[in-house]
């Protein structure tokens, strides 16, 4: 078979909850992808609280082993610690889960086909329309559908191909990740100053260091950089992973300064909604492609699987028309959020050292605890489903200050 009702290009969790959900339905689907599975991804392995939910309406269910995330931690340039403590929500729980992304993405690609969906282990080279298809051209031949879903990342070839994306107006980062022998429980994200890294800028570095509890007496550790539109940027990143590795070291979290990290592995991000429209005509991008990746730390699996599935479902309910209901939708779930805290990204790349400053008042302890909850709340994009309280009330006016901040720099630009 080579023509489909669609055509999904990228198997992660955007691509293959979209095929999963149409294959679900009724609907004919190729879902291509250049890997087999298991297969791995630069990431800190971290599913939040919403993404869980949206799971188990979904009905994935994950393994019983996969590690519970509670409080989280934000630890400023000079050691000051926040407390971002977790909370439950009316639709979603107190915690976040941790899983390898190899297990996490192998289980959806796999529940999209036993959902029906026919898998292509190939790399696409190119889409082109044609008069009432698209033809996908990959290294092995071609396959055509009515309509296609690009779920193929930050570098989306289907963006590229059918000149949806502009480089110059996205705001990319670069994240490198690993695994070191580590007694840490917690999660812990690090901001840091550049002036520890050896460089020549002041201010904090514009992106942080994490480390997870993985398994089996591991952690996922690694450095996030936001980059703006200039990708050579992206060079600090390999510094700033070996100097927050030596820094670990010597606060006893990882157990060997000489412990090599495994699997060593760097991917990109398009963040902040930045880029790109939603697609066009009868071409939906989800998750990476469409740039949904939050910009203040870089988590994107939540708005992928969302995407996903509000991509399949515009293209059940108007399969005719599926980008205008479904842009509606993305704008209203996510793209709001993400452009106001774009804005923020932007500022701290531009002004560093008012953002280290920023960070050290965040992080004082003579702040009221509500601070942490609230900051975890804003942050990590909980606030709708957040529990009505005074948490949510200070994490909504985070948000109308990023929104305000944005609209200044529109009425600049």
């Amino acid at each position: 078979m080579d023509h489909f009702d669609v055509a999904v290009v990228g198997s992660g969790p955007a691509g293959s909850t979209a095929a999963g959900t149409l294959a679900s339905k009724g609907v004919t689907v190729a879902l291509i992808d250049k890997s087999q599975f298991p297969r791995d991804k630069a990431c800190g392995d971290l599913i939040g609280p919403r993404a869980l939910a949206l799971l188990k309406q979904l009905g994935i269910e994950l393994p019983n082993d996969s590690t519970r995330v509670g409080d989280m931690y934000l630890d400023s340039p000079k050691g000051r610690r926040l407390t971002m403590a977790a909370a439950p929500g009316v639709n979603y729980p107190g915690h976040g889960v941790l899983m390898q992304r190899s297990r996490f993405d192998a289980l959806l690609h796999d529940a999209a086909i036993s959902s029906g969906a026919t898998a292509i282990y190939d790399r696409v080279e190119g889409v082109v329309a044609l008069d009432s298809k698209y033809e996908i051209a990959t290294e092995k031949g071609k396959v055509t559908a009515d309509i296609v879903i690009g779920a193929d990342g930050a570098n989306s070839q289907v963006a590229r191909s059918l000149n949806l994306i502009d480089e110059r107006s996205t705001l990319f980062g670069f994240a490198l990740r690993g695994y070191v022998e580590s007694n840490n429980n917690k999660a812990i994200i690090s901001l840091l100053d550049q002036s520890e890294l050896g460089g020549e800028g002041r201010g904090i570095f514009p992106g942080y260091g994490w480390i997870f509890p993985a398994s089996d007496g591991l952690c996922n550790f690694g450095v996030g950089v936001g980059v703006g539109s200039d990708k050579k940027a992206a060079s600090t990143v390999n510094r700033a992973f070996t100097y927050y590795k030596e820094f670990l070291a010597t606060k006893g979290i990882v157990l060997s300064d000489s412990a090599p990290e495994r699997r060593r592995l760097g991917g990109w991000l398009r963040m902040g909604g930045s880029g790109s429209s939603f697609g066009s005509s009868k071409v939906l991008l989800v998750g990476d492609a469409a740039g949904l990746v939050n910009p203040l730390q870089g988590e994107g699996i939540f708005a992928a699987i969302d995407s996903g599935y509000r991509a399949a479902l515009a293209v059940v309910d108007r399969p005719s028309s599926p980008l205008f209901p479904y842009a509606i939708e993305m704008k209203e779930r996510h793209l709001t959020y993400l452009e106001a805290t774009a804005s923020l990204q932007r500022m701290a790349l531009k002004y560093p050292s008012l953002f280290s400053k920023a960070s050290e008042v965040l992080c004082s302890p003579l702040l009221p605890k509500i601070i942490g909850s609230s900051w975890g709340l804003f942050y990590n994009d909980l606030i709708e489903g957040a529990q009505n309280n005074g948490s949510k009330r200070v994490a909504k006016a985070l948000r109308s200050s990023a929104m305000a901040l944005r609209l200044a720099e529109t009425l600049v630009a």
